[in-house]
């Protein structure tokens, strides 16, 4: 089995304790002020700036009516004040500490109000990088599909393919792998199932051709299935124990047996359709992702494009893959991707950019941290600091 960057998503595979999750619904979840808590930015300002303009530039291009923040409605335009408060603090004060202070001046820090007071589990992904071709050989067999002609995808979110009158199941992975697709056109193919899975997974990848050119995959939907963790299923059959569940255990396991391949991957029916896309990265919003400062929430509890403080820990990793400690993290970050597997108040996917130190830190990363909306004070925004709740 040829292995190009390993590690993943580790929540995506663990067969571990079920993620906290928020109370019944974000929408009755609502955000208080907080005590600003002990500030920190330990990434470069080009990054800090790169992600602000990131956010002003969905919101001039979308113009949302509203953005969601638990049972509150907030102006896009008091987003984008925080946005634009953050670029002109980051040119008044190129340093640091003066910075920091400006921040607690001119924001207001949110979080959620529950009764049950729940961690922020934090998690990464990455973009994977893995050898493709544009033609079919003995090497490169592995197809990667568009989206099928035959996918139906209703208002209410239902997604099958129509047969005999009725919205039926759409194809599962193992039967899609078993039988091929031919109602979906073939955009790339790849030299290993696990790649492509991992792709599927992370929702992208660039695929690098024999001539050295790169083409990036993005999503484009998927067959409608939910998701089912591989973790769990190496542990329900005993060949992996929980504790030694990580993302290069996983791969390791695969390759010493790659009879099992196609029993483990199929056992999740979920499959995912890429179209083709730029190199760059991009989240949900559809802006380029910025390492480090690009975070993926549930955007029904979140406001998108808004800028956030994140306090947490960065795992450090050895050659093998494996953690071996961890540094603080404390930063600026902003709302610009979203995901299935990011549901709720209490998970954060925070995007750590391209190569093999992301992807190893990606395939270990599962730490607690806290997290803040930054909202402008009314005096800089010339808006309420939220809106009135929702009532529909």
């Amino acid at each position: 089995m040829r292995v190009a960057l390993i590690p993943l998503v580790l929540i995506l595979f663990l067969a571990a304790v079920p993620v906290q999750t928020a109370a019944a619904s974000c929408r009755d979840v609502d955000f208080v002020e907080a005590a600003v808590p002990r500030l920190g930015d330990d990434l470069d300002r080009a990054s800090l700036i790169k992600a602000a303009k990131a956010g002003i530039d969905w919101l001039e291009g979308n113009f949302p009516t509203y953005l969601t923040m638990g049972n509150r409605r907030l102006p896009p335009s008091l987003v984008r004040g925080g946005l634009e408060t953050i670029l002109r603090l980051a040119d008044k004060y190129p340093g640091n500490k003066r910075f920091l202070a400006a921040l607690k001046e001119h924001f207001v820090f949110y979080r959620p109000w529950v009764e049950k007071k729940n961690g922020l589990l934090v998690t990464g992904y990455y973009q994977p990088l893995f050898a493709g071709s544009l033609s079919r050989n003995k090497e490169f067999n592995i197809p990667v599909y568009g989206m099928p002609t035959d996918l139906v995808r209703l208002k209410d979110g239902r997604i099958g393919r129509w047969r005999d009158g009725r919205l039926r199941p759409y194809s599962t992975r193992a039967e899609i792998v078993a039988n091929g697709l031919p109602t979906a056109p073939v955009i790339a193919w790849m030299g290993d199932q696990v790649e492509r899975f991992v792709a599927q997974v992370q929702g992208s990848a660039v695929l690098r051709m024999p001539d050295g050119s790169e083409l990036g995959i993005g999503f484009a939907g998927k067959n409608g299935h939910v998701y089912r963790s591989i973790g769990a299923y190496l542990v329900k059959k005993g060949y992996m124990s929980r504790a030694s569940v990580t993302m290069p255990a996983i791969i390791a396991f695969l390759s010493r047996n790659p009879s099992l391949v196609r029993e483990v991957l199929d056992y999740n029916p979920s499959f995912v359709f890429f179209r083709p896309s730029g190199t760059v990265p991009r989240g949900s919003l559809g802006t380029g992702l910025v390492p480090g400062r690009s975070v993926a929430l549930d955007s029904g509890c979140f406001p998108a494009a808004a800028p956030l403080f994140l306090a947490g820990r960065l795992p450090y990793v050895d050659g093998s893959g494996r953690m071996v400690g961890s540094k603080p993290l404390r930063r600026i970050v902003f709302h610009h991707d979203s995901g299935s597997a990011i549901k709720g108040l209490f998970r954060l996917d925070l995007f750590l950019g391209r190569g093999d130190s992301a992807a190893a830190r990606a395939g270990v990363m599962r730490q607690s941290g806290e997290l803040y909306v930054l909202l402008p004070r009314k005096g800089d925004s010339g808006q309420e600091i939220v809106a009135a709740a929702a009532t529909d």
